[in-house]
Parts: C-alpha cells; structure tokens; sequence
C-alpha cells in the first residue's frame, strides 16, 4: 500500500490491526505517524492509549494488544526497528501465531527506519495479515517546488495549502531571505495530510 492508499483508508477508518511502515522518506513516514496518532488517540488521552516499545518481548507486545483503549475506539501499539524484522533474530512462534488474532481494538504499528529483511516470516505474515506502506522518496510530481518572490499573505498560504490537500502532493515555496524589498523571508511546505479530527 502507497502512503495515499493508507491516508484514505485511516479517513474511513478502515485500517487492519497490524501495519508495517517502511521506506527512505523519514518525514512521510513520521507525517503518516502523527496522522495515524491524531486518528486513533483522543487529545489528552495519548498516555494511556499508545505504548511504545522497541525490541519488545512477546508477552509484553500481546498484554499491550490485549490491553482495551481507554474512551477511544483503538490502541496504538508502536514498536520501531523489531529486531525480527532488521536484525538477525527471528520471531517467536507465539507472536507469530498471535498476530493474525489481534483485536479490532489494537493496532500494531511496526515502524522500520532501516530496512526490514522481506525474507523474514514476520515480513510475510504482516504482508499477509495486515498491510505493508512505502515511504519512497518524493519525486516527480508528487512534489511541486515553486519559486517566490512576494509577500507570503494569508491568501497565498492558504491557495499552497489547498493545493496540496485537493492533489495530495507537496508543495514548497522558496522565498526570498528576509531583508529583500517586498519579500518577508518565509518559504513554506504543505503536505497533503488533512487533520483528522
């Protein structure tokens, strides 16, 4: 799954239990985190809806599954680089046999900066089970770069903004530093990604 198919899919609410985030593009991804954090956890209840883990055992990853939400509808379990996944250990047969189980009321999100090993079981069985989203690299036309040279007013801003919104790209201004007649220094980035809520 692309980052687009799994924006519209959070939108509808109509994500599976398990995902695995991957790819080159640290800011996508974290921009898809914040996205998916915004989604599944009520403002001032984070704390006791998320668990973050990393190289977690088991039995701890299944209790924090198993664990209901608190005034929210899901979960978010958050486990960055599993060894299982971009290291040299394989999984344990019991999360293996567990994962294909997890309740609608969790969500397991491991999250791979560095590569993950698609040779693995665990690969296969998120693959399987769950979804997998890329985070290439921008190119093309997924980014717009626009060059300026005038004021950034509030109608401007908000025309980039919309843009990116309606076309799911990003857009860049690069303006003029500060100092320039006519130019107040800021460049901007709009990302695609609607607020949630």
């Amino acid at each position: 799954m692309d980052r687009k198919e799994f924006l519209t899919r959070l939108e509808k609410r109509q994500l599976p239990s398990v995902l695995l985030f991957q790819g080159e593009d640290a800011g996508l991804m974290q921009s898809a985190v914040e996205a998916l954090r915004r989604a599944c956890l009520p403002e001032g209840m984070e704390d006791l809806n998320e668990a973050r883990m990393e190289a977690p055992e088991t039995d701890a990853l299944i209790a924090a599954a198993e664990t209901l939400p608190f005034m929210a509808d899901r979960r978010l379990i958050f486990i960055r680089d599993y060894p299982a996944l971009v290291g040299r250990a394989e999984s344990d047969e019991r999360l293996l046999d567990y994962l294909p189980r997890v309740p609608e009321t969790s969500l397991v999100l491991f999250h791979c900066v560095q590569k993950p090993d698609a040779r693995k079981k665990l690969y296969g069985l998120i693959r399987k089970v769950g979804a997998i989203v890329d985070f290439p690299l921008l190119k093309g036309a997924e980014l717009i770069l626009a060059p300026n040279a005038c004021p950034m007013e509030i109608n401007r801003l908000s025309a980039l903004r919309t843009r990116a919104y309606e076309n799911m790209v990003a857009v860049a201004t690069c303006n003029y530093p500060a100092g320039q007649p006519d130019c107040n220094g800021h460049s901007t980035l709009f990302d695609g990604v609607a607020w949630l809520r």
